[in-house]
């Protein structure tokens, strides 16, 4: 049954599908969570950017853990019928494009119900990333990668694991909370990740084996975490600007990693423990190279600003002592005109 669903959204296939789906389900892959986190960490909280890595790393373990388990073929694998029209590695059950689209748009949704945005607007943000994520299910039914019943299981664990992960956090005693900061979080996973790579690259090298995905992940969460941590001791940037400054930085931000990237891949043949360079290097340039420039371009303005506000508050002070003046003097003027009429 499910291999008709497949074949039915198959047999719709246009030249215009093609770049919509391809588009679509690229919001599943780790570039566009990437590039995402990369926007969160300089544009809004470095903070809640780190929630969403964690949240969405252990998506991915998760998710590697239960194909391993189940081990279900691919839908052109079982049927000739089936058109294998990306290409795909390891098993089918759950879809990781969906489960890595549904914990990140999961994620977010719950930093955005905590905001003060509007209440249309978050409805507005919920039925695009529902329209977006159900879209997204179709396009791998669409390229023949998976069946229903994957991308359905995995837009469930997507949505659950936010909350469940929340739900534990709550459960957990109020000292054990108090000493998991970032700070430790940032000092673990520079130790872990670091020693991941070496265990990666002694398997590449001895036995040939190379996961692209593995070393992408290592290596921004090494380079990220130490960047966190050097930028909190030197460069001590502030995400928060105003909104030309965000544009402004969105725009560098965007053409400098993808540019950089760009520039990699032409340079170097990226296979291998060169993922993990060209990954390592990305990831600096992010949390140290950004944070600083930034800060060099947007500091002087959002001095003035600070400036600005500090000399309205200090003359709103002054007015007000000059108001708690002229009611005193009123309130004397009144008490002594009292005291003659009384002498009268």
């Amino acid at each position: 049954m499910e291999i008709n669903i497949i074949k039915s959204v198959q047999s719709i296939a246009n030249s215009f599908l093609d770049v919509f789906f391809w588009i679509v389900t690229k919001m599943g892959e780790e570039v566009f969570f990437l590039l995402v986190f990369a926007g969160i960490y300089l544009l809004f909280s470095k903070n809640f950017a780190y929630k969403y890595t964690i949240y969405y790393l252990i998506s991915v373990g998760l998710n590697g853990v239960i194909k391993l388990m189940v081990r279900r073929p691919r839908p052109y694998v079982v049927s000739n019928e089936v058109l294998n029209r990306l290409p795909a590695s390891e098993f089918s059950f759950p879809s990781g494009h969906t489960q890595g689209f549904f914990v990140q748009a999961t994620t977010g949704m719950q930093e955005i119900g905590k905001s003060k945005t509007k209440k249309s607007v978050k409805t507005t943000i919920l039925c695009a990333l529902i329209f977006l994520g159900v879209m997204l299910m179709l396009s791998r039914l669409y390229w023949g990668q998976h069946y229903l019943s994957d991308t359905i299981t995995g837009a469930l664990i997507g949505i659950s694991i936010p909350f469940i992960i929340d739900y534990v956090i709550f459960l957990c005693p109020k000292k054990i909370k108090e000493k998991i900061t970032i700070d430790l979080i940032c000092k673990c996973l520079v130790i872990a990740c670091f020693a991941g790579f070496v265990a990666c690259l002694v398997g590449e090298l001895a036995l040939g084996i190379a996961s692209r995905k593995i070393y992408t992940f290592l290596a921004v969460y090494t380079s990220v975490s130490a960047g966190y941590l050097f930028d909190k001791k030197y460069i001590h940037y502030d995400e928060k600007s105003s909104l030309k400054s965000f544009f402004i930085k969105a725009v560098i931000t965007y053409v400098v990693l993808v540019g950089l990237y760009f520039l990699c891949d032409l340079i170097f043949v990226i296979d291998g423990y060169v993922y993990y360079l060209v990954y390592l290097f990305l990831g600096l340039v992010m949390s140290i190279g950004l944070p600083y420039l930034f800060k060099f371009l947007f500091n002087k303005e959002e001095s003035v600003k600070t400036d600005i506000q500090d000399n309205k508050g200090n003359k709103d002070n002054e007015n007000t002592v000059a108001e708690e003046g002229q009611i005193s003097q009123t309130a004397t003027d009144k008490e002594e005109k009292v005291d003659g009429s009384s002498d009268n």
